[in-house]
């Protein structure tokens, strides 16, 4: 068998590829033992970090990491898709003058050089050992053609759409936690809000919402709320990855789209925070022009005509996108400069990298540091307030009770219509028999309500 394997490679000119059939058994056991280990270290973290976020109550964050989990389960099935389906894009071939459009590199498929680089596609195709397509490799070339994908170029995509998913979660949670963290919190007094307007928003919340209640905990509040927006900003939602697609599809050579994408999340927090800015004067000018605030309680009345197109949620939205960009900005580069190194094409300009990578970094701290403690404001200057307002148990409560009510009232309804349903004549005693206990029903189910 060895010598076989021998005279393959002296005849090739190059050794075949070694399936597990041929691989000494303690080398994949202990490839496993690793691969397990390390896959049970992670899960018992999360696990870990589950249970001390529900022991300290921060169900938010919690609901978070169970985002976090369900993105991760998707990268697996990503991860699946992209090794089951290898072998057939090893089979789709194109003519090599198709690969001249739209390129990152220019690269030249003619001639010898179309063999050449073929070769080295399919060799380093070989030595994945999860390709399993080294045989299917030269399937195209001997057509004169060239795989619509290789396996190194499916390999590299792999990598890169994981690197995006950590960094948009770890980024994610660095930005959502420093505008958390009491320090950075309370920079806002410095820059994006003052003592003075905080005071006054925070009563003009607590007399459109809590009247009843002067002492209500407004700070608390602002947390929960903004560990509550955690949950929906760590997540990749589908517009997301539509935007990831059509990055990869403007990435090419001579464009310099890259430039203005990382430009567009500075641009974006700059015109969010401009109109959280813009919110906090309105309200001052209708304190004014009512002429109704007392010496040293100054009344605001918050409203969802504040807000683009009256909603509120517009604002976060921006923002999970803000973060995104940045994410996908970074783990490119990273990416880029792992696989391909600094001076590759593929990066382009050395000037326009950096200054990318500049903005990025100037967008992740002015997210953090000042547009995320002003949203945790002024975002509840809208109409009504947020569920989190109400603690875990008490809204746990109110949920199951509406639970039954709606159940309560759903089968009173039921009850109704089949005693309103026409009847036979014959039966008209049942029914006035069965009557009185619906309105009865009815009654309590009022009662109850």
């Amino acid at each position: 068998m060895a010598g076989g394997g021998g005279k393959a490679a002296a005849g090739g000119g190059e050794a075949p590829a070694i399936t597990l059939e041929h691989t000494p058994t303690w080398i994949v056991s202990a490839v496993c033992f690793v691969i397990v280990i390390i896959s049970l270290l992670f899960e018992r973290l999360l696990h870990r970090l589950g249970k001390r976020l529900k022991k300290s109550r921060k169900k938010p964050l919690y609901e978070g990491l169970l985002k976090v989990k369900e993105e991760l389960m998707l990268l697996g099935f990503i991860s699946l898709l992209l090794n089951v389906f290898q072998g057939l894009t090893q089979k789709i071939c194109v003519k090599a003058s198709v690969m001249d459009h739209l390129q990152p590199c220019k690269l030249d498929f003619s001639g010898a050089k179309t063999a050449k680089t073929t070769a080295h596609l399919a060799a380093a195709g070989v030595r994945r050992l999860l390709a399993g397509g080294g045989a299917k490799s030269d399937y195209c070339e001997k057509k004169g053609l060239v795989p619509i994908l290789s396996v190194e170029a499916i390999h590299q995509l792999h990598i890169f759409i994981f690197v995006l998913a950590v960094s948009h979660v770890v980024l994610s949670a660095v930005t959502v936690l420093l505008g958390i963290a009491q320090r950075s919190f309370l920079k806002q007094f410095y820059g994006s809000v003052t003592e003075e307007d905080y005071v006054t928003m925070r009563l003009g919340f607590i007399m459109k919402h809590c009247r009843g209640n002067p002492k209500f905990n407004f700070y608390k509040y602002m947390i929960r709320a903004l560990e509550d927006d955690f949950k929906k900003v760590v997540g990749i939602s589908w517009y997301l990855w539509a935007m990831l697609i059509i990055f990869l599809l403007l990435n090419v050579q001579g464009w310099y789209v890259y430039i203005w994408i990382s430009a567009v999340p500075f641009v974006m927090l700059l015109v969010v925070g401009t109109k959280l800015e813009h919110i906090i004067t309105e309200l001052a000018h209708q304190v004014a022009e009512k002429h109704t605030a007392i010496e040293g309680e100054l009344v605001v009345s918050p409203s969802d005509e504040l807000f683009w197109f009256h909603r509120p949620k517009i604002v976060l939205l921006l923002i999970h996108i803000v973060l995104f960009q940045n994410a996908f900005e970074i783990a490119f580069f990273f990416w880029l400069l792992v696989t391909y190194g600094f001076k590759s094409c593929i990066m382009g300009n050395k000037g326009y990298v950096i200054a990318r990578l500049v903005i990025s970094v100037i967008s992740q701290l002015l997210c953090g540091y000042s547009t995320l403690p002003l949203y945790a404001i002024v975002s509840h200057m809208g109409t009504s307030f947020k569920k989190v307002i109400f603690d875990e148990n008490v809204a746990e409560g109110l949920a199951n009770w509406a639970q039954n009510a709606r159940r309560r009232n759903a089968r009173a309804a039921r009850t109704q219509n089949v005693g309103d349903s026409p009847v036979d004549e014959s039966n008209v005693g049942e029914v006035q028999m069965t009557s009185p206990p619906t309105k009865s029903v009815q009654q309590g189910t009022a009662r109850l309500i």
